[in-house]
């Protein structure tokens, strides 16, 4: 239930309060405040300023992550005129354009949509517990990548992938 779910994340939220001496509503004022400003600057701007820069996509590579730390210097990204994306999205949109991020966008559309499906069939509540574990992993990395690119750094990217196909592959240990 939900209940069960909240009470231990509102206790967590609750000690931490205490220990740096603030309200718990000023902490979630405080997130809220940084999430809606993130998410506004990130995501939305960066997204106008992709939608504004490319609808082709500049080619793989032209704002990825590996670059931005091996070649360090900022004048690399000449196709992005020097600016460096953190959104995962704003980054599949500049680099494959905008038929890219809606192929991207069905593929991981149908890869949770699927993913939820096996979970709800599921019996065997040590396996549900596994694929429950195994979905959240996969939905957070797909909510953040809002924010950030955990996609494309080791060893997320080679996690997300196992584990998803292990998240496909429970229905067939609950069948044995």
């Amino acid at each position: 239930s939900a209940a069960r779910l909240l009470a231990p994340a509102l206790l967590l939220l609750g000690l931490t309060a205490a220990v740096i001496r603030t309200t718990v509503g000023s902490v979630l004022a405080h997130a809220t405040a940084v999430g809606v400003e993130e998410f506004g600057y990130v995501f939305v701007d960066g997204f106008r300023q992709g939608l504004a820069r490319t609808l082709m996509g500049l080619g793989t590579g032209a704002n990825t992550n590996a670059a931005r730390y091996v070649l360090g210097q900022t004048d690399r990204f000449v196709g992005v005129d020097g600016t460096w994306y953190e959104s995962w999205y704003v980054k599949a949109l500049l680099e494959l354009g905008v038929a890219g991020l809606v192929i991207l966008a069905l593929l991981f559309g149908t890869i949770v949509t699927r993913a939820l499906r096996q979970h709800r069939g599921l019996r065997d509540p040590g396996i549900k517990a596994v694929s429950a574990s195994l979905l959240a992993l996969l939905l957070w990395n797909l909510v953040f990548n809002v924010k950030a690119q955990y996609l494309d750094i080791d060893p997320m990217n080679v996690y997300f992938w196992l584990l998803l196909g292990v998240l496909l592959k429970l229905p067939k240990l609950e069948d044995r």
